[in-house]
């Protein structure tokens, strides 16, 4: 209180602290980091490792399986998975808790340098990459579309040498990727006759290039004191390359040109991209740590405007922006502060009269300079979890101004002097106001110790409203009282705020003291009613609809086709959207077996009925395709019916040690499914939108036997073979005119040739034999995908439930209960399309019960009782009754939002129950009887309760209005409003009866 008083007794001296906050807040908010996302980390690393040309099943046996090995070995591992399949591998390792993922990385780095040299030959160097969630992988700041008419090769070379480094030139930008179009090669093609009769191999020509090439550097050379690298220059060109002599046997020398020919092409494409039906690259464009993100957007697009005009034939097209979320951000929280603090005030000047309302509306002003200033200490960036936390907290920094302003202005109205007033106000409400904040973030404490992502969603959030209310509490007891002192009249006289208040609420609480043998049980009644209904509203997101209409055509061919015909393909459709002229923008994404067209329309014509009709026309010719599975979806309103409730809702994991046994068990649970009539989409290999059972591979198994009798090796027959592939695992590097280039070594003919060919094919080893005396070709089937945790098989079954999603949780519970399986087999629930885990939702009712344990603990330290807290925390099922009855009546789910939500509201609510309660502690130690007190609490504590729950429920109406229906924030912000009112005049006119029962 002596403190309170200098800052009552000395203004300047507070007016000069606040101009510092002023200019240092405003300082902090410009220094501020802007990022679309925080800066976290997870404590998950991936290792990818690329292997071209190898099946699923090659892949797991010679790198997941070792690498598995060594992730499970490293110090912190909890969690292991993988996935396998043709030409890649991806194991994931989580981590526990509080792992330095610096080091981890570094000891998993040191750990695979053991077994890179025990990879296969052809095999990429295994790379680590730290884990970022979906929602938080901001990927790159901006991507381009370049396309134009000519061939995708110079649209590349274009961008590599004209643009990359003109880009690369813009502060703030760090890289620079052209993704797609194909890369120039040294093509030397060997004539393979020619080659027979002079028994000439490919492994000869390539030895002979790498003799030719030499080693970069060769050692040490000394000068003086001074030693040097010493580097060896050697330029090679076509022509070399072409005149390059190849021994044969010990005196013949025979050159490239004379078995072959040496020439400049470009690779074989195996992914192509076009727009509107014009070949195209992605141009993406990262931006340094730290740099701000509209500043460098900005500086991008005015690098990309001076391009433009040099380029006459191509053109740009925006992809991502990452800003763009940053912009709306800002717009829409300045927008909603201004509307927040608009309706506030006229809140305030309902119930307040004078300059009151100017004075509290400044507690927000300064509380966001303070935060600002501290979360520039606390190393925080403005994001989208920070500005949400921020807006979410402009009703409820006010709060507790409201309070400390109305208690001075009610000793005021008592008689009290201006000065007295602010001291005695203070006073009276001091505790009670540190313990409201206090229980706040006792709400918000657990939050900063979930774990998976919950802590990426949640931590920056909490940090940012926990700062916001501490600014708000230093405001309030420093700020106000000082004003308060200073614009009140000396001597108290004036009345705020309206008489039928009193009037209305004096009557209402003494006819709930009177019947409160009837209002408590029918209140009973309401809360178990309450909790019943409360298990019928499904948990986790929902699929939402998206907001623009739009068309996707995914194309998927047979096994083994080539590019060049799934191109050929995907041009028919992309034909037909084009013809009318009426579609905004057509993409194209084509590999060797599917292909992914999107169609968007412009937004004149969404609403009509041309997608409808350019749906139809594109399923008549998708059903006119034999052969080939096409399918055409469309998303949006003008969509809506009938074309999102097929997906599958459900899934169920099985795991095992053995594959078979996993696939039998998959298939016996789908039979299972099959027999119950709410079951439909039963797919017992669901990996995505779609998936391959089983894949085909042609398999070359060498006879040791026979190889032995021709004198010939493994390497030489296998060397033999790439030559003549079409697209070969064998791959060079050399260095041409200055330039990179890769070289291929092939036959001629390699693009036509085909398995009768390589059943035909001649081998040599100074005499030829046929491939088939000493190998077998043959077909079989194969794995498209391997995945394994913690290295078992795993298999994932997806299926859809007719019914809601609570009862088809029952179901998958029920189903995994029920199901008799061998011993190391089980099967377990999984996360489907958004809902929840019950490792999630277990995880967040922990936060929940902690909430309530804290805000206990906080309650029982201010009124010095174990009984009194129980009765502060029934405000918490009070508010429930609002939380469920807006989602019954909206329909929403309970998503991650609404669960936070409820754990916020276990601080804030109990805030009114603390101010009516604590009062009634004091009117009644000061001798008041206990009726009396309690009528009398609650007419002192009506006006701040209405005016702190109206500010907070005002504040997050821009934020349910505004957001996404979908969206976290939306969900948070419904959820805590709902609960908030519902509790306001619940506590009003139950707290004062159930009171009276909690004191016997």
């Amino acid at each position: 209180m002596k403190l309170l008083r200098s800052m009552i007794d000395r203004p300047i001296a507070v007016m000069m602290l606040y101009l510092i906050f002023l200019v240092a807040g405003i300082l902090s908010l410009l220094r501020l980091p802007l990022e679309l996302m925080p800066d976290v980390e997870f404590p998950r690393l991936s290792v990818s490792t690329h292997w071209p040309n190898s099946s699923a099943e090659i892949v797991e046996s010679f790198i997941t399986a070792p690498i598995e090995a060594v992730c499970s070995g490293i110090k912190g591992v909890s969690f292991v998975s993988s996935s396998s399949e043709e030409g890649q591998s991806i194991i994931t390792a989580e981590f526990t808790r509080g792992t330095n993922m610096d080091f981890a990385a570094l000891e998993l780095n040191e750990k695979l340098a053991l077994v890179r040299d025990s990879l296969p030959h052809g095999a990429s160097s295994p790379a680590i990459v730290k884990y970022v969630p979906k929602e938080f992988a901001t990927g790159t700041l901006l991507s381009f579309y370049l396309y134009g008419d000519m061939p995708s090769a110079e649209i590349r070379r274009t961008a590599m040498t004209t643009m990359r480094g003109k880009l690369l030139s813009v502060r703030g930008v760090s890289a620079v990727q052209v993704v797609g179009g194909v890369e120039p090669v040294i093509l030397i093609e060997m004539n393979p006759t020619l080659c027979q009769a002079l028994n000439i191999e490919a492994n000869d020509v390539s030895r002979a290039i790498r003799e030719m090439r030499g080693p970069q550097s060769v050692g040490m050379v000394d000068k003086g004191d001074t030693r040097y690298t010493l580097r060896v220059e050697n330029s090679i060109t076509a022509n070399d390359l072409e005149n390059l002599e190849i021994q044969i046997g010990s005196q013949r020398c025979i050159r490239i040109a004379d078995i072959g020919r040496v020439r400049v092409t470009h690779e074989n494409p195996n992914h192509l991209r076009r727009l509107d039906g014009k070949p195209a690259i992605v141009i993406d464009i990262h931006k340094e740590a730290g740099a701000n993100i509209i500043k460098t957007a900005n500086r991008v697009y005015a690098r990309i405007e001076e391009m433009k005009s040099q380029l006459d034939r191509l053109h740009f097209l925006k992809m991502h922006d990452q800003s763009e979320q940053i912009r709306i951000d800002l717009k829409v929280l300045a927008s909603r502060a201004l509307f927040s603090i608009m309706v506030i005030f006229l809140v305030l000047r309902f119930f307040l009269h004078g300059s009151s309302p100017l004075i509290i509306l400044s507690t927000i002003f300064y509380a966001l300079l303070i935060t600002g200033i501290l979360l520039l200490f606390a190393h925080m960036s403005l994001n989208i979890l920070t500005l949400a936390g921020l807006a979410l907290g402009f009703g409820m920094t006010v709060d507790n101004s409201v309070v400390v302003l109305d208690t001075i202005y009610h000793h005021h109205e008592m008689g009290y002097g201006a000065r007295e007033a602010s001291l005695l106000g203070c006073r009276q409400v001091f505790l009670p106001v540190l313990a409201s904040t206090a229980t706040t973030l006792a709400a918000l404490a657990p939050l900063f110790y979930v774990q998976n992502e919950f802590q990426l969603y949640y931590h920056s959030f909490a940090l940012a409203v926990s700062l916001s209310l501490l600014a708000s509490l230093f405001v309030a007891f420093s700020l106000i009282p000082m004003l308060a002192s200073r614009i009140l009249p000396l001597s108290g006289s004036q009345k705020q705020g309206f008489g039928l208040d009193h009037l209305l609420a004096g009557k209402m609480v003494r006819w709930c003291l009177r019947y409160r043998a009837l209002l408590l049980p029918l209140l009973l009644i309401i809360l178990v009613g309450t909790g019943y209904l409360f298990t019928f509203i499904p948990r986790g997101s929902v699929w939402h609809i998206p907001e623009r209409n739009g068309i996707d055509v995914a194309i998927s061919m047979p096994e083994g086709a080539d590019v060049g015909i799934t191109d050929a393909l995907a041009q028919e459709f992309e034909r037909t959207c084009l013809a009318d002229g009426l579609i905004e923008r057509v993409t194209c994404e084509i590999f060797d077996e599917h292909a992914l067209l999107q169609i968007l329309f412009p937004e004149e014509l969404e609403r009509t009925g041309y997608p409808i009709i350019l749906k139809e026309k594109l399923m008549m010719k998708a059903a006119g395709i034999g052969g080939v599975s096409v399918g055409v979806y469309g998303y949006g309103e003008g969509f809506q019916s009938g074309e999102t409730d097929v997906m599958p809702l459900f899934n169920i994991k099985v795991l095992g040690y053995d594959y078979v046994r996993v696939k039998t068990i998959a298939e016996a649970v789908g039979k299972r499914l099959a027999q119950f009539a709410r079951i439909h989409d039963i797919d017992t290999n669901s990996k995505g939108w779609s998936s391959r059972e089983d894949a085909s591979e042609m398999a070359v198994i060498l006879n040791r036997e026979n190889l032995n009798r021709h004198r010939m090796t493994c390497f030489a027959v296998l060397d033999q073979i790439q030559g003549h592939l079409r697209e070969s695992a064998r791959r060079h590097v050399i260095r041409l005119n200055d330039r990179e280039y890769q070289l291929q070594l092939k036959m001629q003919g390699a693009e036509q040739f085909d398995l009768q060919q390589l059943r035909q094919l001649k081998v040599q080893n100074g005499h030829s034999v046929r491939l088939t005396d000493v190998a077998d070709v043959r077909q079989r089937t194969t794995m498209p995908r391997i995945e394994r945790e913690n290295q078992q098989y795993q298999r994932l079954i997806s299926f859809a439930y007719r019914g809601s999603s609570l009862q088809g949780q029952q179901f998958v519970d029920s189903i995994i209960k029920t199901t008799q399986l061998p011993a190391g087999f089980k099967l377990q629930g999984a996360r489907t399309w958004g809902w929840m885990t019950k490792k999630e939702t277990s995880q967040i009712e922990g936060i929940i019960a902690l909430a309530l344990l804290l805000v206990f603990m906080v309650t029982a330290a201010l009124f010095e009782s174990l009984r009194l807290p129980f009765l502060i925390i029934l405000s918490i099922p009070l508010a429930m009754i609002g939380v469920v009855a807006i989602h019954l009546l909206t329909g929403r789910s309970l998503d991650r939002g609404a669960y936070i939500g409820i754990v916020l509201l276990s601080g804030i609510v109990v805030n009114n129950a603390i101010l009516l309660v604590s009062h009634i502690q004091t009117l009644i130690l000061s001798g008041v009887e206990q009726q009396q007190a309690v009528v009398q609490a609650a007419l002192d504590r009506l006006r701040p309760i209405l005016m702190t729950s109206l500010t907070t429920i005002v504040g997050l109406v821009p934020l349910i209005i505004q957001a996404n229906d979908g969206s976290m924030w939306s969900s948070l912000a419904l959820t805590t409003a709902s609960g908030l009112t519902a509790s306001t005049f619940l506590i009003l006119l139950a707290m004062p009866a159930l009171y009276t029962v909690f004191a016997k």
